[in-house]
């Protein structure tokens, strides 16, 4: 999924303040395409616990940055490390139906979502 974006020009999409999660809710209420209006499809973030149990961190491009405990978005009672998997959940997703973080296995397919920087040269006018 990092390499996807990564294509693009970008990185696998983290979620930072309330703000930010709001603009990712509206627009994924916005979004209509096939597969994703099921139960299941949920999109990839960046969010992992990978290598140190219960302790969050965003991981973009190699970088990585611990999620602030001032703000998440988990859903009631995640994350859990649980669910069907022996092996764990240490990858985080936004969940398709209350659009809340949840923890889930990392081999799941599912969307991902993509942060590209915007790199338009802007020219203040001065007068």
């Amino acid at each position: 999924m990092q390499e996807d974006c990564e294509n693009l020009g970008g990185s696998v999409a983290t979620i930072r303040s309330k703000k930010e999660s709001e603009i990712v809710k509206k627009f994924l209420n916005k979004v209509s395409f096939r597969d994703w209006e099921q139960p299941g499809s949920d999109v990839w973030l960046a969010g992992s616990d990978k290598g140190s149990e219960g302790n969050w961190y965003w991981d973009t491009n190699g970088q990585r940055e611990k999620i602030s405990d001032g703000f998440n978005d988990w859903r009631k009672g995640e994350p859990n490390n649980g669910g069907r998997y022996s092996t764990g959940e240490d990858c985080m997703s936004i969940a398709y139906g209350d659009r809340k973080w949840n923890d889930i296995d990392c081999s799941e397919e599912k969307f991902v979502m993509c942060e590209i920087p915007n790199t338009q040269d802007v020219n203040p006018i001065t007068g």
